[in-house]
């Protein structure tokens, strides 16, 4: 392959934010030496102006165009991307994230120093925009509090990580791996999970080392495509993806059924107000999703049940930490200067 990293931005009806991420993500190759990385947009088209704004662009050499002849959407984009990268790296750099200022040339250093890298986490934070002003400002000063560097045992930090933060692996901009490992499995779906790369992720690290990057190097952008489906992506699309992950010649189905118990007691903020908040909605829909949980794990299930009041005391309890820490991290963030400005002007 004649490249080491490809830069892969998935694009559709965001002209504007393109613009902003392929102007930062350029200006940042422009300062270190990076003729093994190529960036390569694909674009679902919108009729919002992309195609004609990334005609500017035309006589970058490190940047490469593809515009499909209609929208084929998003993770089939992404798969797009895989297949006409030409490196041994990946990186899904979403249009709406932002950056930060060098963060390009840590992650460039990190995989030409260690060549045995087969995933690659960048730790991010966590912006809003506020509708009436327009100014984006943090909710979150980092996703992951955990200690970064190279690690030769990467399978034992990914599932730290995953654990720690299993949302987190689950951020396209976060996460680097190799191109071959994804693009291997990016078909083995017959549906459009949107949780896939968890597939990819773990595909990718086999028994290669992982690489953490723990300063807060990414500022995550405030719409999420699949906001409207919730329910479907915490429950049964990532689901779905972790029982894939058992599949994998690498793995086994008991490996993948411990990654879903794990979750199911330690994130049962997300997984159980969303099954009983479905069934206050849709009785018939929450009961499936318990019903399937009892199948695979029906211990578990049963004691989570029978202790749900005392998990609805640890969820509120749990939440409102979060949020003083949160509160208290974004404090301290704006008067750290060792941390990067583009995230101290928005605390």
């Amino acid at each position: 392959m004649d490249k080491l990293l490809t830069i892969c931005i998935p694009t559709y009806n965001r002209c504007n934010l393109l613009k902003q991420h392929l102007n930062n993500v350029l200006m940042q190759l422009n300062t270190f030496e990076s003729d093994d990385v190529e960036v390569v947009v694909s674009v679902n088209p919108s009729g919002d102006g992309t195609e004609e704004m990334l005609s500017s662009f035309l006589n970058c050499s490190k940047l490469r165009i593809n515009i499909n002849s209609s929208n084929i959407g998003g993770t089939n984009n992404i798969i797009k991307l895989f297949t006409i990268s030409n490196s041994r790296y990946v990186w899904i750099a979403a249009d709406d994230d932002i950056l930060i200022d060098g963060i390009i040339k840590k992650v460039v250093i990190a995989l030409r120093k260690h060549h045995d890298i087969n995933w690659l986490f960048i730790n991010s934070a966590r912006s809003r925009i506020e509708k009436q002003s327009g100014h984006q400002y943090m909710i979150e000063g980092r996703s992951y509090y955990g200690k970064g560097g190279y690690y030769k045992k990467g399978l034992k930090k990914l599932n730290e990580v995953f654990k720690k933060s299993s949302s987190r692996v689950l951020f396209s901009t976060s996460n680097v791996y190799l191109r071959d490992a994804a693009l291997s499995v990016a078909n083995n779906f017959t549906d459009d999970n949107n949780c896939r790369q968890l597939v990819y992720i773990y595909n990718s690290i086999g028994t290669g080392s992982a690489y953490v990057i723990e300063e807060p190097s990414i500022i995550a952008g405030s719409e999420i495509s699949w906001a409207d489906r919730k329910y479907e992506t915490a429950v049964y699309n990532f689901n779905a993806a972790v029982l894939k992950i058992g599949e994998l010649p690498q793995y086994s189905k008991n490996f993948a059924i411990g990654l879903i118990r794990y979750r199911m007691t330690h994130d049962a903020m997300i997984i159980w107000l969303m099954i009983y908040t479905m069934i206050l909605k849709d009785f018939k829909i929450g009961i499936s999703s318990l019903k399937w949980y009892f199948e695979l794990i029906p211990i578990t299930t049963v004691l989570m049940t029978i202790t749900a009041p005392i998990w609805l005391v640890y969820v509120f309890v749990r939440h409102n930490y979060k949020e003083w820490r949160n509160k208290n991290e974004v404090k301290k963030m704006k008067n750290d200067v060792s941390i990067p400005i583009e995230f101290r002007e928005r605390c």
